[in-house]
């Protein structure tokens, strides 16, 4: 999807940088925080594990939903109005979050779950569109980069910060606090991006035709299911592992918080690195990078599923933390190389509907696996088996 026929004439291009990552970064941290409290949520409502694993889910659910809707309606409207409709969105759900969770309602409660995911298709999507607008040559390619490393910071933030604002308030309280920092984070970006303007061009809108390019092409497939694979893998280990460390090896919920985020804190470094990785080092190659990541991640998972120890554990999350996410940036680019510019849009989708599948079904088959075996050792063999198929995939991906 080209971000210049969609914006034309940008003003103040790293404020617009700044007010859509402080944005994606706090809808991350919104989207990941029950994780890191779902043992208070679980004793205050009264749920089992795969229950309060939707929690997290279904906030992955909907964008892979609307992946494809989301990105139609881009080709199709001013990106900064779907920016703050997907705005609205989140904030709204999240205080419809906080009130249900204080009424212990849980059904309502994912609903409003399901809601926000939806805002975080929007946001997300627009977002990224956006950024890519506003910079002009070889530097769009680089501020793209950047402002994907806002969801694994938003996930250090939801995964360090709720424990101890729920030991000085209420875990509920959480809803509030991330609702009303993406809200500001929106009138950052407006202050900054309010001379964008959205120009649509006759003839550039993706037709039936087109759609039906990309979802033949063997290439875009294989890359959209090996981005499924690290985002599931992302997803396991950002939603369950505060919950192990907490029940099976006896650390407190903020100590397991803190070691969990991390996880996500590598994936700062990894997003960015993928690409520099590939186009400084390997010439332009895009397969080695997923391939070496994929390989390293089957060890990995094997060694944290037997570790004890606060500093192994801590010194395990950063490893995994950057091999699991080192190709997620670098996808965006060869899912785009692997077609022509006017499917390339069409060819995102796909990847975003894969990536945040994989994002939603990861926690509810850990939490499924947890519910019905009693026991956390089946769930590390569900993520060794995610990360051979990465290794494979990985290994007949094409170049482009």
């Amino acid at each position: 999807m080209s971000g210049s026929h969609r914006l034309g004439a940008i003003g103040g291009p790293y404020g617009v940088l700044l007010g859509t990552f402080l944005l994606s970064l706090f809808v991350s941290a919104l989207q990941i925080m029950p994780a890191s409290v779902l043992t208070l949520i679980m004793d205050d409502i009264g749920i089992g594990p795969t229950q309060a694993s939707w929690l997290v889910s279904l906030t992955l659910l909907s964008p892979a939903v609307m992946a494809l809707p989301v990105g139609l309606t881009l080709d199709r409207f001013d990106n900064r109005v779907v920016l703050l409709a997907g705005t609205t969105l989140v904030v709204a759900s999240g205080v419809w979050s906080w009130q249900t969770a204080l009424d212990g309602a849980y059904v309502q409660l994912t609903l409003s779950r399901l809601l926000m995911g939806i805002g975080i298709a929007m946001t997300w999507t627009a977002g990224a569109t956006i950024v890519s607008a506003a910079f002009a040559g070889g530097r769009a390619a680089t501020a793209t980069g950047i402002y994907t490393a806002s969801a694994p910071l938003g996930y250090v933030v939801g995964q360090a910060v709720p424990p101890f604002v729920s030991g000085y308030a209420s875990w509920e309280s959480n809803f509030l606090l991330f609702g009303a920092a993406t809200g500001a984070s929106f009138v950052l970006f407006a202050v900054a991006g309010y001379r964008t303007a959205s120009v649509a061009e006759a003839g550039e809108t993706p037709r039936l035709s087109d759609f039906r390019h990309v979802f033949t092409h063997r290439g875009v497939w294989v890359v959209a299911l090996m981005s499924f694979v690290a985002y599931s893998l992302n997803l396991f280990f950002n939603s369950w592992m505060p919950t192990y460390l907490s029940t099976e090896l006896g650390f407190s919920i903020a100590e397991s918080g803190v070691l969990v985020a991390l996880f996500p804190a590598m994936g700062v470094l990894a997003r960015t690195s993928g690409g520099v990785i590939s186009d400084r080092w390997l010439g332009g190659r895009r397969r080695p990078v997923p391939l070496g990541a994929f390989l390293v991640t089957v060890v990995l998972v094997v060694v944290v599923s037997i570790a004890q120890t606060p500093p192994v554990l801590a010194a395990l999350m950063v490893l995994s933390g950057y091999f699991v996410q080192l190709g997620i940036g670098l996808f965006y680019t060869h899912v785009r190389e692997l077609v022509d510019d006017f499917v390339a849009g069409s060819a995102i989708a796909v990847l975003t509907m894969a990536s945040f599948t994989g994002g939603f079904s990861a926690p509810a088959i850990a939490g499924w696996l947890i519910e019905r075996t009693g026991a956390y050792l089946p769930t590390f063999g569900y993520a060794f088996g995610l990360a051979v198929l990465g290794v494979a995939l990985a290994w007949i991906v094409p170049e482009p």
